[in-house]
């Protein structure tokens, strides 16, 4: 029997067996491609022996991807995502998947081109050792190469990326399910009045993460021009249902949690149509001193997690604050920090 016929008939027994279990067809269907590339990176597999067997598996995500990384502007308004859900005690995306996506999304896990292409970024100092600067520049890149990590070894990731493909590609099961259920269920789309499938893994137009980008990136960035701008100029090609869609009727209520010049960001919308959730969560930095707004991600939520967030006594002057959502923010994540929560005039 030919691979591809097997292939097909392994996904139509897995849908089979989904079915029974409540699991629809398009959750099977990207389980099947998630597994088939976690077994290949627990092989030890590099990223183009993944990236070459997702092209096989999944065309479609690999021509998003190679549109995605022409689109620059568009992954500058995300921000950095910690590869770990604290909850599940857990890695969420395999790191040989998330660096074939992000080589063929070209955005950059670290800082290469230090080492690739400035080696006279070695100090002088250095070079007075026993040791050549070859050698070291050789070490300095093994370590580069597995890029940035936090205060707890945990890699850090493009915030975009990794909640997008990443999770639609993540084989770690939560107490809430897989990640990819905010893409592959529909609930968003549903609940926002969107047409089907533009918040999807297949769009009929856009990409996923150019779509995710400028919906959430529309309401997220709503105060802040300069972001705004930036998307709106990047997006004259995407859907138009996205484009001209009715933000301003919106019922927005936004959480300010503020240390310093940083502000971490929580807008809760409500659904037009509530679905088995009724609010979207869009999460969000802002640092006067440093680079602006960021998207972090964005998921459904229900009625009791948006009156859990609302509650009074959170509120005020002196509040424990810490980065949720797995995003990450120098000097502040991986620890609980004094500062002010209020709620946006």
């Amino acid at each position: 029997m030919k691979l591809n016929a097997l292939i097909l008939l392994l996904l139509v027994a897995t849908a089979a067996c989904a079915h029974t279990s409540n699991q629809s067809s398009t959750d099977s269907s990207w389980e099947f491609v998630a597994r088939s590339l976690q077994s290949l990176a627990a092989e030890g597999k590099e990223s183009p022996v993944i990236d070459s067997e997702l092209k096989r598996l999944s065309p479609t995500l690999v021509a998003q991807l190679d549109r995605d990384a022409k689109n620059v502007p568009l992954q500058a308004l995300w921000g950095q995502s910690i590869n770990y859900d604290e909850y599940a005690k857990g890695v969420i995306v395999d790191p040989a998947i998330l660096r074939a996506l992000g080589d063929r999304m070209k955005i950059q896990t670290g800082p290469l081109d230090i080492f690739y292409n400035k080696p006279g970024h070695i100090s002088s100092a250095i070079r007075q050792e026993s040791i050549s600067e070859r050698s070291i520049i050789r070490a300095l890149k093994r370590e580069v190469e597995k890029g940035p990590r936090d205060a707890a070894g945990h890699a850090i990731a493009h915030a975009g990326l990794e909640h997008t493909y990443g999770y639609l590609l993540s084989t770690l099961k939560t107490a809430y399910g897989y990640k990819r259920a905010r893409w592959v269920e529909g609930q968003i789309e549903r609940g926002m009045s969107l047409p089907d499938g533009l918040l999807g893994p297949q769009p009929p137009e856009g990409t996923l993460f150019q779509n995710a980008t400028l919906f959430f990136g529309r309401i997220a960035f709503r105060a802040d021009a300069e972001e705004l701008g930036q998307l709106i100029a990047a997006s004259r090609e995407l859907p138009r249902a996205i484009r001209d869609y009715r933000y301003a009727d919106l019922s927005v209520t936004r959480i300010l949690e503020t240390v310093g010049t940083t502000t971490l960001r929580t807008d809760l919308v409500a659904f037009n149509k509530p679905q088995k959730d009724t609010h979207l969560l869009i999460y969000s930095i802002a640092d006067s001193s440093n680079g602006g707004a960021r998207l972090i991600t964005a998921f459904p939520v229900k009625t009791d997690f948006v009156e859990s967030l609302l509650k009074k006594d959170r509120f005020g002057k002196n509040q424990s604050i810490q980065t949720r959502y797995n995003a990450y923010v120098e000097d502040l994540s991986g620890k609980s920090t004094t500062g002010e929560r209020t709620l946006s005039p």
